[in-house]
């Protein structure tokens, strides 16, 4: 496929990007709507939230929303860049001009390839780390919800005076923030001393520092204190390792995080799955337009067809799903997360081709 990047392919390329930002801009829009109605429902309770500090914490958590969406965004940019062509005739005289189909298709692939690029270079830095904030002010405030269902991460640390247990509702920063934290305190002998509920809890300086803490004994009532400190006898990169899920990992990040996991002796696939993932963003993205010009070429004059047009979104989705089930099986270890990340895409874009070929050349 050869990309002359003459006036006409920017032409194309420039309006493909202006498509993407406005999609992109009104599904911001959309997002921070919906989700600052959803997280006042939720903060109703909290005193001293204001309506501000719940629009912020809604931006802050739109770019993961929008990171999860971007194939769909890419798929609908380049319907309505294609349609938009057509309708307007401007395919039909680049058409006539001698080029061919794979000739303005493929600014397009180019673009989707720099979004991609952007995406994973660029956008997942930045999504993990306005999750990262989002996650530590929803912890100190008590609305952040377990990742995983009704799933509480615990783990055990050894030290000098027995066991310490420690389980959470919630994690964030790696591991060393919690919400809602749990300490079990056990002697040598495995007896049990102590409990201590905390509303939160953190890693500082090699100690858990614990707030807001409710302190249980055997024989003793209740002994609520504002802060409670304890040894913190634990790796930080075994409790990353332990509690952090791949989502909040940047793309640059996640190489330390699948080496730190094999060294450890833990499950590595979901962070190879997570890598792979990105490092495919910008070849599924290509086919997510390969997939939307096989729905937006036929000439206006013929008119363009509903059903064609919903077929090509129930692609994308068929695609999207795919691509999720393929991500289960990657990061649960079923299938080798090369083959889970790239098959389905490679998949589509045979599909493309050859639904285009078909149409093109015969």
């Amino acid at each position: 496929m050869s990309l002359p990047l003459n006036t006409i392919s920017r032409y194309f390329l420039s309006v493909y990007l202006a498509n993407f930002l406005r999609v992109i801009i009104g599904l911001t829009l959309v997002i921070i709507l919906i989700d600052t109605v959803e997280i006042s429902r939720r903060a109703s309770s909290i005193a001293d939230f204001t309506l501000v500090d719940i629009a912020a914490l809604a931006a802050l958590r739109a770019p993961s929303f929008l990171e999860t969406n971007v194939p769909f965004v890419v798929l609908f940019a380049a319907m309505m860049t294609l349609l938009a062509l057509n309708k307007r005739q401007e395919l039909v005289i680049t058409r006539a001009s001698g080029m061919s189909a794979w000739q303005f298709i493929a600014p397009l692939c180019l673009g989707s390839i720099l979004i991609g690029v952007v995406a994973v270079s660029v956008f997942n830095p930045l999504t993990t780390y306005t999750l990262k904030k989002a996650d530590d002010i929803q912890i100190k405030i008590g609305l952040l919800a377990p990742r995983n269902g009704n799933s509480v991460p615990w783990f055990r640390q050894i030290t000098e005076d027995g066991t310490l247990v420690v389980g959470a509702e919630q994690s964030t920063s790696a591991g060393t923030i919690l919400g809602k934290p749990s300490f079990f305190f056990f002697d040598p002998a495995g007896n049990p001393i102590q409990r201590v509920d905390a509303e939160t809890g953190q890693l500082v300086d090699g100690n858990w520092v614990l707030k807001k803490a409710s302190i249980y004994r055997l024989g003793s009532d209740v002994e609520q204190v504002a802060e409670f400190v304890t040894p913190a006898a634990i790796d930080k990169n075994l409790l990353g390792q332990t509690l952090a899920t791949p989502e909040t990992i940047s793309f640059f990040g996640l190489s330390n995080s699948i080496e730190s996991a094999r060294a450890f002796g833990l499950p590595d696939a979901p962070y190879s799955m997570r890598w792979h993932s990105l490092f495919a963003l910008p070849a599924l993205l290509v086919a997510m337009t390969l997939i939307a010009a096989t729905v937006s070429l036929k000439f206006a004059r013929f008119g363009q067809s509903s059903a064609a047009i919903l077929g090509g979104v129930l692609a994308g989705f068929l695609l999207y799903v795919v691509m999720a089930m393929a991500k289960a099986l990657g990061g649960s270890g079923v299938v080798a997360p090369v083959i889970s990340a790239w098959l389905p895409v490679i998949a589509a874009s045979f599909f493309g081709v050859t639904f285009l070929l078909h149409r093109e050349d015969g």
